[in-house]
């Protein structure tokens, strides 16, 4: 068992921030429309809960959003980290192969025609 943090708590740690600041400023916008406008101050506070329940899905929907885009991101990164691996691999285990004599399989032979800084490009 790991000893890092599980990934609801961790998503938890972003989502919960944002929800808070959207509500906050839900709150500040309806409050103070309200008793700019000429409102009462108990009209005002009402106008501010509204708007920070109006603004806190969204800004849980954000939230939401930004960590949906940070793993996508963090697996693509990761998914270019394996192919350069596997092609670096595949790369050396061709080389040790024509050192030896051996002949090499049709996917073998690609690594070497490829440029060594480039993985094959997924499709």
């Amino acid at each position: 068992m790991s000893g890092g943090v599980d990934t609801p708590t961790a998503i938890a740690a972003i989502v919960s921030p944002i929800k808070a600041l959207g509500a906050l400023v839900g709150f500040a916008v309806g409050f103070v429309a309200t008793y700019r406008s000429g409102g009462a101050v108990s009209d005002s506070i009402m106008h501010g809960i509204l708007g920070a329940l109006l603004l806190l899905p969204c800004a849980w929907f954000l939230a939401l959003f930004l960590v949906r885009e940070g793993i996508k991101a963090n697996v693509q990164l990761q998914r270019q980290q394996y192919d350069k691996r596997l092609h670096q691999a595949k790369r050396q285990v061709a080389e040790q192969l024509r050192a030896t004599g051996m002949p090499l399989p049709p996917a073998l032979e690609e690594s070497l025609k490829q440029p060594a800084a480039l993985p094959p490009a997924r499709e």
